[in-house]
């Protein structure tokens, strides 16, 4: 019936011609109901819900409100340097996504093939200590508290240094790189894994010890979070605890989502505001201890009732500090990942030349590199280069640009490129799905759940996201082989 609606909004769409404004509203409806005809059928095909925390149905729903939902907004001009953009090509974007979404779902149907699956359940074993087929694993009593104490240090470190979250100088940041970065960014993500192992830990076994550990993860998690000045973190560190929850007890916690969900957009969005007018206020970078030392006092302000602020620099927040506008703009506006594809749409090829589709198989390659072993490798900087390209912003402002997977693969060789790697895409989707889904091992939930929290963004390039995955699945692996030992056979 939802695939029935989509298809009536499209072909209404193509006999009536609306007005741009009306097609734009009718575009973002028809691909919103697109997506979510997609997850029915897929969790009525595979048995697969959102209550059951599986990857593609939340992709799915994700891009729902993200391509679709969210693009809504755009029935009237945006201002900013969204002005650049025109509603025409915010219309052509939003019917590439609907070619691009079935593409998604049939390499998803059809999946990475049955030599990738064996190789994902060997993974699994490995994580697991599963290499002989027995059974069994208990969680080491203070492996938790290690592995969060480990990206505690990472994070410090990274602020002591200047290169945590909203902290960091952008004008360094783009200009060049240690070859210790990547090992801090990706030791600091422990935290997540250790909290989700916590959380499983808890809700099999409860226990006043278990809860208090539970409780001093959780607080950690969010409190980085928000120093960070990325509202997305503290999404995701709610979303790991509900999903890994949900997976040991088998049901969802539907308040959890709820309580969660009122937090962020009561505190946590008006907070982050506030918070990244202060650590950038007129384009001067606030010191990371001056920023760290001014956090507490701008919670206080905030769950009091004060102002939310006005935005940071870059995204798409336009300075106002109404309750209202805050919302609109940090959250409406900054989820919104239809206005980099339309961006590319409207200036590639005739203003700026499509990269090289092979730079989607070597940039990945060479990523991996370690900097110790080549000092001179590139800084990774495509989102601040693509505000330069796409939206005219001059070279010292320095602010990274959201560039969605869709944007990224079209601007490396248009709709085919799109279309082709949509359906890897959601091939990769069934492979976490198929071999990592931790119903059948619990201890698989940290590593199923970093890459959940990794794989769910619509911000991310498809080439970073490439790098960063093999990265991330060895250090978890490794975490979880740490937290978890095979007590002795019993003879």
């Amino acid at each position: 019936m939802a695939a029935a609606v989509a298809i009536g909004l499209w072909v209404i769409d193509f006999v009536a011609a609306p007005a741009v404004s009306d097609r734009v509203v009718l575009r973002s409806i028809a691909v919103t109901v697109e997506y979510l005809a997609l997850m029915a059928f897929i969790g009525d095909r595979y048995g697969r819900s959102l209550r059951q925390f599986q990857l593609g149905p939340w992709y799915l729903l994700s891009s729902a409100v993200t391509m679709g939902l969210a693009s809504i907004a755009w029935r009237n001009p945006q201002d900013g340097f969204l002005a650049t953009i025109d509603r025409s090509s915010v219309a052509h974007a939003l019917a590439i996504v609907g070619l691009a979404a079935p593409l998604w779902a049939i390499g998803y149907l059809v999946g990475p093939g049955v030599v990738a699956l064996r190789l994902g359940h060997r993974l699994a074993a490995v994580a697991t200590l599963e290499r002989d087929g027995r059974g069994g694993g208990v969680c080491r009593p203070n492996a938790v508290l290690v592995l969060s104490g480990v990206s505690v240090v990472a994070r410090v470190a990274q602020i002591a240094l200047g290169q945590f979250g909203y902290l960091a100088d952008p004008s360094k940041a783009v200009s060049g790189s240690s070859w210790y970065a990547q090992i801090l960014v990706e030791t600091g993500s422990l935290g997540l894994a250790a909290l989700a192992i916590a959380s499983v830990e808890l809700a099999r076994f409860g226990g006043v010890r278990r809860r208090t550990i539970f409780l001093v993860l959780l607080g950690t998690e969010i409190g980085f979070g928000l120093l960070s000045g990325m509202k997305g973190q503290f999404a995701y560190t709610l979303l790991a605890v509900c999903l890994s929850f949900t997976v040991a007890r088998g049901r969802l916690p539907l308040r959890w989502l709820l309580g969660a969900a009122a937090v962020f957009l009561l505190v946590v969005v008006p907070f982050n505001a506030a918070y990244r007018d202060i650590v950038r206020k007129h384009g001067e970078n606030l010191s990371a201890p001056a920023a760290v030392a001014a956090a507490p006092q701008v919670i206080v302000q905030t769950v009091d009732g004060g102002t939310g602020g006005t935005g940071g620099t870059g995204g798409n927040d336009n300075g106002q500090s109404s309750s209202g506008s805050v919302l609109s703009s940090t959250v409406i506006d900054r989820v919104r990942a239809v206005d980099s594809l339309a961006a590319v749409v409207q200036k590639t090829p005739n203003m700026v030349p499509y990269r090289s589709v092979f730079e989607l198989v070597t940039d990945p390659v060479l990523g991996m590199v370690p900097r110790a072993l080549w000092p001179d490798k590139p800084v990774r900087t495509a989102g601040y280069t693509f505000n330069q390209e796409y939206y005219d912003t001059p070279a010292n402002l320095y602010s990274s640009a959201a560039i969605s997977p869709q944007a990224d693969l079209f601007r490396h060789g248009g709709l085919l490129v799109l279309l082709l790697g949509s359906a890897l895409m959601g091939a990769l989707y069934r492979f976490v799905d198929e071999t990592l889904y931790p119903a059948r091992d619990l201890r698989l939930t940290a590593l199923y759940v970093s890459l959940f929290t990794l794989l769910l963004t619509s911000e991310t390039t498809v080439t970073d996201l490439l790098v960063s995955l093999p990265i991330k699945i060895v250090i978890v692996v490794a975490a979880c082989r740490f937290a978890y030992f095979r007590p002795p056979a019993r003879v």
